[in-house]
């Protein structure tokens, strides 16, 4: 994550209040949603040729049903700096902020395969029973796994990888098929 789409993130978050962090992540995600979902939308909030003022209208009314007017402020901030192609960015930091502030702990799964919602939810009941604390994981394909998952969290490894479990074989016929 850069500075910019931090500091943005920081800013809101500081604004808002505690007790509605997640309405306003929840906010921030339906708007990014619609940002992907009408790609026309989103160019007119990029385009420079569009007035301040008539992005600032579609913002009013994209955002009329969040009930948050300084999410809508934010928005506005966030296309009169040219930041809106940003946006997705600032969202994710905005979540990191919200998990950091509520305890939960954020990894990555590495996969040779996009892994169902069912199977990253289970590796995240797993390691939070491990953790003792809450998991949340994003999946990325690894096209050099041979299989199995590899997840990295708070700094440490959690190898359950195929090609790992083969190296691990290989150093102990290695040893004369003695495990330590």
């Amino acid at each position: 994550m850069d500075e910019v789409t931090s500091n943005y993130a920081s800013a809101l978050f500081s604004l808002s209040q505690a007790s509605l962090h997640r309405k306003y992540l929840e906010a921030l995600e339906g708007f990014n949603k619609l940002l992907v979902e009408e790609p026309t939308f989103y160019a007119v909030l990029r385009s420079y040729n569009v007035s301040k003022k008539e992005k600032e209208e579609l913002i009013d009314q994209a955002s009329r049903g969040y009930g948050l007017p300084a999410l809508t402020n934010f928005i506005k901030v966030v296309s009169s700096h040219h930041r809106i192609s940003s946006f997705e960015k600032i969202v994710k930091a905005y979540a990191s902020l919200l998990n950091e502030e509520e305890g939960v702990k954020e990894g990555v799964a590495y996969s040779a395969e996009k892994l169902s919602k069912e199977q990253l939810s289970s590796i995240e009941e797993a390691l939070e029973k491990k953790l003792s604390c809450k998991v949340k994981l994003t999946n990325r394909v690894e096209e050099t796994l041979l299989g199995g998952v590899k997840v990295a969290i708070d700094g440490k490894v959690y190898d359950g990888s195929l090609r790992n479990k083969l190296l691990e074989l290989q150093k102990t016929l290695k040893r004369g098929g003695k495990s330590l």
